[in-house]
């Protein structure tokens, strides 16, 4: 039962992982495995739009099986920060969503989907603010949100929650915390208590509604603040994290442990909670 809940958890909560695509080579494609076929139970290139040169996608989240968003950067060069980049699946295809609109030059890093069609996206712009940005069921557009462009505000990751709410994590007045909302408005919880905690890279949220921040702390938000310890060994970092409920959370990431020649490759990490 553990186990079929733990996989049942994965289906959900997947559409939010990073998962970088190449498009030039997913262009390159020649078939695409629809669900339920017998070509479907091993991974299949799924032929994807061409994007400007060095286009890349980050991250992809699916309200269901005729309607997803992947997002990421094209026209990067160095450090040199390209152009958003956003692709919709319309349960058949993938195709590029016109963004030349958007009033700023960066990418796009993190998308969550809602059962009613809503999306968020949030991304970096050439100055270093950080962006939200609303699919409003024909492009995104750009949207406020408090701390917008404010120093001490920053937005790392988003995720759907029931009743139509979507979470980010980030920092707000230099303290580490939770942002909730919709296409109304944008509120901050309060900050996780230690005035010193990190900024957390992510967010998830379990099926019956319990928020997890995670990365360099670990904390959990039903109204108030539980934070986890981490015991992930030494050099480690959290890279990924998966409530399936209060008591039961999957944990993923890294640790390099003590010393080692140069170019070391770190440890794989995964733990249960």
């Amino acid at each position: 039962m553990r186990r079929r809940a733990f996989v049942r958890g994965l289906a959900v909560t997947g559409a939010g992982l990073a998962l970088p695509v190449p498009l030039a080579s997913a262009a390159t494609a020649t078939a695409t495995a629809r669900p339920g076929s017998a070509a479907a139970a091993g991974w299949q290139q799924v032929a994807a739009p061409d994007g400007r040169a060095a286009a890349h996608l980050v991250a992809v989240a699916a309200a269901g099986p005729d309607r997803a968003w992947a997002v990421g950067e094209q026209g990067r060069n160095g450090s040199t920060l390209g152009t958003p980049l956003a692709l919709g699946w319309n349960g058949s295809a993938w195709s590029l969503a016109d963004v030349s609109h958007l009033a700023y030059g960066g990418g796009l890093r993190a998308v969550a989907a809602g059962a009613d069609g809503a999306a968020w996206a949030i991304g970096t712009n050439t100055a270093g603010h950080d962006q939200l940005l609303r699919w409003n069921g024909t492009t995104w557009r750009e949207a406020d949100f408090p701390g917008r462009g404010e120093p001490g505000t920053r937005l790392t990751g988003v995720a759907s929650g029931p009743s139509g709410r979507f979470w980010i994590s980030g920092r707000h007045g230099d303290r580490a915390g939770l942002m909730y909302g919709n296409d109304k408005a944008w509120r901050w919880c309060r900050p996780l208590p230690d005035e010193a905690a990190p900024t957390p890279s992510g967010v998830r949220v379990t099926p019956g509604g319990e928020v997890w921040v995670y990365g360099d702390i670990i904390a959990r938000w039903d109204g108030a603040w539980t934070v986890i310890p981490r015991t992930l060994g030494i050099r480690a970092s959290v890279t990924g994290l998966l409530p399936v409920a209060h008591d039961d959370i999957w944990l993923t990431g890294f640790a390099y442990g003590v010393g080692g020649p140069p170019g070391k490759p770190p440890g794989v990490t995964l733990q249960h909670w």
